[in-house]
């Protein structure tokens, strides 16, 4: 946890999610499941790291119709967390606006919050998560299979499995320095690109239970930064 408020300055930060949309072959049954909001069969892969470019969890088991909200709602790692936090220890991952807030998942102010100091903490948010989609393009770029214009040519299950390898070798690569080359790069840079994540937020302050509580936690880390 130091080491991730040393690089990017928010307090209690463990690391940053986000999903992404790993292209496959059309499945034999159930298809229509597969198609995602782009209108190519995908699965939507949770990417979870840290500063430093490791992937700490991934979650690829998903089909590409499945939001980031319902994935992250159905993950392990948020059980983990909501555990943590119910025995006191005050930490939470960074996210984007298609994700809930949360105590343990921190998400940027929407534009009509009126939340103390939310321009420069909405600016500190988006500096750091800027990490995950380096991440995933890193991982795209190494393994280039996993990029649009090359579909894994397998059936759901089997195409889970090669996320998650290519995951823990893009980890063995982090942490041996290997450096991408000019064609990886050029493969991690034409997978950038907006990708129109709906804004929850409302939504889910309507239903949650856990929104006051989690604005209350937000709100004093962006009083914070301000010092």
């Amino acid at each position: 946890m130091e080491r991730n408020f040393r690089r990017c300055r928010i307090p209690g930060v463990l690391g940053f999610v986000d999903g992404t949309l790993i292209p496959i072959k059309q499945p034999v049954e159930r298809e229509e499941l597969l198609v995602c909001r782009k209108g190519f069969h995908a699965l939507n892969a949770q990417i979870i790291c840290d500063t430093e470019n490791h992937i700490l969890n991934v979650l690829s088991r998903f089909n590409g119709s499945a939001n980031d909200s319902y994935i992250w709602s159905n993950s392990s790692v948020r059980t983990e967390l909501e555990n943590i936090w119910a025995n006191g220890e005050r930490c939470w991952l960074l996210g984007d606006s298609g994700y809930p807030l949360e105590p343990w998942l921190h998400v940027p102010y929407a534009q009509n919050d009126a939340g103390p100091n939310k321009e420069i903490y909405n600016e500190f948010h988006r500096r750091a998560r800027s990490v995950v989609e380096r991440t995933i393009g890193l991982l795209k770029g190494r393994f280039r299979c996993l990029l649009r214009h090359r579909v894994l040519h397998y059936e759901p299950l089997k195409a889970s499995r090669v996320i998650n390898a290519c995951c823990v070798l893009h980890n063995i690569c982090t942490r041996a320095n290997l450096e991408l080359d000019e064609d990886q790069h050029k493969g991690e840079e034409g997978e950038r690109q907006a990708r129109g994540v709906p804004d929850l937020q409302g939504e889910v302050r309507r239903r949650n239970p856990l929104r006051q509580e989690a604005e209350q936690v937000r709100n004093g880390v962006a009083l914070r930064l301000r010092r």
